[in-house]
């Protein structure tokens, strides 16, 4: 069962990598938005909703407060996590995977949505950090979040091996 959920994971993968290069040039992966409509979308909306996204989780619970001054900062707005280095990106993976974490009860809120939109447009979580993404989420496995997430992440071969 577990090699049949990996074979589907990796079949949606590669019809997502088939994708034209003129249309992933019109489409970009989103949470909250349809591809299109993300694509016309600028950065600074997209960190403007993450951070608002981010204060109201910072209103749930105080833990959230750490992230104001890293992945929702001004500072990383431009940052382009291909350029880092090895250990830079080491530093931001943990990060991110700390916030995906310490968000997951709060998922299927509102606040959660807008912040994730963030980590996708700006740190490409669904690329760098699917297997993070998955496990933070996996609970919710039944619900149209879930589905609608699961969609936009990108699987490697070796992030398929979790699933048997």
């Amino acid at each position: 069962m577990a090699s049949s959920l990996a074979s589907q994971l990796f079949r949606m993968r590669n019809v997502d990598r088939v994708i034209s290069t003129e249309r992933a040039q019109r489409v970009r992966a989103s949470f909250l938005f349809e591809g299109r409509q993300a694509a016309d979308i600028d950065s600074q909306t997209i960190f403007d909703i993450g951070s608002d996204g981010l204060k109201e989780l910072r209103q749930i619970d105080r833990r959230f407060d750490v992230f104001a001054a890293t992945l929702f900062s001004p500072a990383v707005k431009d940052l382009d996590r291909v350029l880092q280095t090895r250990e830079e990106n080491a530093r931001l993976d943990e990060s991110i995977r700390t916030f995906l974490f310490l968000m997951a009860p709060y998922f299927l809120t509102k606040p959660a949505g807008k912040a994730l939109e963030w980590l996708i447009r700006r740190f490409r979580i669904q690329e760098f950090n699917a297997q993070d993404v998955l496990a933070a989420i996996l609970p919710y496995h039944e619900t149209k979040a879930f589905l609608t997430m699961l969609t936009i992440i990108t699987f490697d071969a070796k992030d398929l091996g979790m699933f048997g």
